[in-house]
């Protein structure tokens, strides 16, 4: 008998084995397919949660965190001001604006001396450096997820905390920004 023919016919008494352990013990099978499907609902629950978990973080970066300490002074072509600076201006504004309801008079003024002779690019770092910080639907305070917080830029925080007057005022002190 050639090597061949032998492992067939190996194969086919393994099998035949097989199908009568699975004749005479079918709920081994019943367990082995439940358990499988056991564990792939654990690993899909495993893997939603690990998602949901991810939505309900606030943005690490988020008004002027992480600075970047490979080129802290370091400027973008056309801004006129460095990361660090752009940095701290994320961090004044948020704290500006993480109020209650619109923003007041004087913090308002604390946003026009942040923004006042700031080019496009200018803006474009500093709006980098805020990130995307949740904000309430509710208060309009700083937020998460499960208060009805939504992911904001900077932009849509200015346009959210002030009013159409400020917005004005804004576009008369900054270039081509508003």
């Amino acid at each position: 008998m050639s090597q061949t023919a032998n492992i067939t016919k190996k194969a086919k008494d393994v099998a035949g084995q097989a199908a009568g352990y699975v004749r005479a013990n079918p709920m081994t099978w019943v367990y082995l397919v439940a358990g499988s499907l056991g564990l792939y609902f654990l690993y899909k629950v495993a893997t939603a949660a690990g998602d949901a978990a991810d939505i309900l973080k606030t943005d690490p970066n988020a008004g002027g965190n992480n600075p970047n300490i490979d080129n802290p002074t370091g400027t973008i072509s056309g801004s006129r001001i460095t990361n660090t600076q752009a940095q701290n201006a994320a961090s004044v504004l948020l704290d500006a604006m993480h109020t209650w309801g619109k923003v007041n008079d004087s913090e308002f003024e604390r946003i026009k001396n942040i923004l006042r002779g700031k080019n496009a690019n200018d803006f474009a770092l500093i709006s980098e450096k805020f990130g995307k910080p949740r904000r309430s639907i509710f208060t309009g305070e700083g937020s998460v997820l499960l208060l009805g917080g939504e992911a904001l830029s900077l932009s849509q925080w200015l346009s959210s905390e002030l009013r159409p007057e400020q917005r004005n005022e804004l576009r008369a002190i900054t270039t081509g920004i508003f």
